[in-house]
Parts: structure tokens; sequence; C-alpha cells
């Protein structure tokens, strides 16, 4: 396994990361896990391995020039590199270190290569194309549609050098031995654009870790009595929240005596 993230606190694609990884464990697989998120993890039965950034290259020195320049002067340049080279200096760098780190482990012998990634982010796939080795016993798995312009309506955002993050994404269809989605319609509907998803794909559905502790945040406590709506993930473009606070202040309207309110968790974009 060549993951991204397995960092459960920092999005849903890190949870259904470890979620599938710990379930393929029981099932008594034999794993190998390589991973980005640059900090200990500790998995069950299995032998993990945190992949360490390279501190020591043009491309490192390249993004953190154009983290600064973002950072202090509030202006970013990545829009017009990603126009030229398709993707950020950051992600070439992270590119280049996972595929160093791959490398190196010499006894690294794997039947197959499942790579997980999350986000709008497929590092774990960049390298992967870099080690022609190993296409034949590649698993990709796409967990959402990419590029962005192949989000069906009401997504219709291009991002910077999309042509290339289209080939990029055809490039994995044909090099990769299977391509493997959480849902048919994801297999067919990345199918439709180009037919190497489809002729290749396979389901290996989202998987649910029973090992995850709950816990109650402290700023947020929950009455028995009260009406929630509840709304969890990212406000993207095409999710405007002014239809949900329409409906909300319609329903606070129509029953004054309900005790509601509306929460919303995660970032507005």
């Amino acid at each position: 396994m060549v993951a991204e993230s397995l960092d459960v606190n920092s999005g849903s694609g890190a949870k259904a990361n470890m979620a599938l990884i710990k379930n393929l464990i029981k099932a008594g697989f034999n794993l190998k896990v390589f991973h980005y998120t640059r900090q200990n993890i500790s998995l069950p039965a299995s032998n993990a391995h945190s992949i360490s950034e390279k501190r020591r290259s043009v491309l490192f020195i390249l993004s953190r020039v154009e983290r600064y320049i973002r950072n202090l002067l509030n202006i970013s340049l990545n829009p017009k590199i990603e126009k030229v080279t398709g993707f950020s200096f950051t992600l070439f760098n992270d590119r280049n270190s996972i595929v160093s780190a791959l490398k190196k482990n010499k006894d690294f012998k794997p039947d197959w290569i499942l790579t997980l990634s999350q986000g709008g982010s497929f590092r774990p796939h960049h390298a992967l194309l870099k080690l022609p080795e190993w296409h034949h016993k590649w698993i990709a798995y796409i967990h959402d549609p990419y590029p962005m312009h192949w989000y069906p309506k009401p997504y219709t955002w291009q991002e910077s050098g999309f042509k290339k993050k289209e080939e990029f994404m055809k490039s994995i269809a044909k090099k990769s031995a299977y391509t493997a989605f959480p849902s048919k319609m994801l297999m067919d509907w990345m199918g439709s654009h180009f037919i190497d998803f489809k002729r290749k794909g396979i389901l290996i559905p989202h998987q649910v870790d029973h090992d995850i502790t709950l816990r109650e945040p402290d700023y947020l406590r929950f009455e028995e009595h009260e009406f929630i709506l509840l709304h969890t993930g990212n406000l993207l473009e095409a999710r405007k929240p002014h239809s949900l606070i329409e409906g909300f202040k319609k329903f606070s309207k129509k029953y004054p005596e309900a005790s509601a309110r509306l929460v919303h968790v995660g970032p507005t974009i």
C-alpha cells in the first residue's frame, strides 16, 4: 500500500484509507504500508513506513519560495506555475520523495501495489507512474472524479493546467494493471471520459473502521430535545450555502417553538 495520508484527523480521505488498510489486515492480507503522513502511525499486524520529505532539492527550494511569497505578499504563483507544468512544485517534490523511499526498499517485492490518495491530490499515483517496473501489479484507487472539469454539473471549474491533469489521469488508466473505485457509478462516470477506467475497473467499496474512538468536542453540545440540521464537509464553490440557510430560516419561522440549530463542520471554500 502506498497511501498519501493516514492521519484520520486530516479529512475523510485519510479515514477511508485507514479503514481499508485495517480491514485488509483483519481479512488476513500481509500488508507493507508506505505513507506520506510524515508522522508515526500505529497499524495492527502491519509493517508501516513513514516517508520523509526530500529537503535537499531544487523543487523543495522552489516550493518554499512560492509559499513565502504567498504568505508574505498574499500573491499565489501556483495558478501560473500549474498552467505550465500541470502541478505545483510541492507536489513534484512530494512525488520524488515517495519514489525515493520506495526505491530504497530493495526487499520490496509485493504481489500487488495499491495507491491511496485523498482530496484533489494523487501523490502516490504520481510516484507509481515513475516506477514502470511495477505497473503490471499496480492497482490505482480513484476516490473522486478528477480533474475538476470531469466532475458532473454544476461543477464546471477548470483548474490551471487542466489539460496536463487530464493527461495525468489518462496515463494512470493506461499504465496501471487495474483502476479501483468505491462505487460502480464513479467507475462508469470516469469511464465515460476515458474508457480504460471502466475496462480495467474493479470495485473496492469504502470501508468502516469500527475502532474509531468517538469524542464529543468541547465546543459543541447536543441536547435531546433540539432539532439539529448538520452539514459536514467542504462548502465548495458549487455547494453554495444559501439554500441550506434559507431552508433553516423557513423552518424556524414555521416552528418558532422549536429549539433548532444549524451546525456546519468543515471549511468553507
